[in-house]
């Protein structure tokens, strides 16, 4: 009997609670995908120092390209830092705070020869393979601080002598 009160009232039940599995399933994975970007994706402060044949590196750029897994590299911001005297540096993020993700980062290592008023080319001092083929990388742990120190050498470690 469709107009049957009881029956009406299980029907109204039944809705009710499919709306509240629905609700509570929805808020779990919300709730496990925050928590998943949150731990992954905190900001970590960063230091090292870059030394090239054993000689600290003064005045070069290091970059933190982060990789992050199913995602685009430019949905998160790069980090950046800059040598003292010492090759001693300090990582910051794109709105310039202290840190960087922690999450696995490749690491690029540049240096730019000083060049006079009229000359306008640019020299790279760093090997390449420290720089625009860089295969370095740096892991960035989640929590608390982190200390990256980069032993560059001036001969290509791939070339072979006999």
């Amino acid at each position: 009997m469709p107009g049957h009160p009881i029956r009406k009232s299980i029907f109204a039940y039944d809705g009710f609670r499919f709306v509240g599995l629905w609700l509570t399933c929805c808020l779990v994975v919300s709730m496990g995908c925050q928590r998943f970007f949150s731990d992954a994706h905190r900001i970590v402060n960063v230091e090292g120092q870059v030394l090239l044949d054993g000689e600290p590196v003064a005045g070069a750029r290091v970059l933190f390209v982060p990789y992050v897994l199913g995602l685009d590299e430019e949905d998160f911001a790069l980090s950046y830092g800059m040598t003292d005297e010492k090759g001693n540096f300090q990582m910051w993020t794109a709105d310039h705070s202290p840190g960087t993700l922690g999450v696995l980062h490749r690491v690029l290592i540049s240096k730019l020869a000083a060049t006079n008023g009229y000359d306008t080319s640019e020299s790279e001092l760093i090997p390449a393979i420290y720089n625009k083929d860089s295969e370095l990388t740096f892991e960035v742990p989640r929590t608390g601080n982190a200390f990256a120190k980069f032993e560059l050498t001036s001969i290509d470690p791939q070339l072979q002598f006999e």
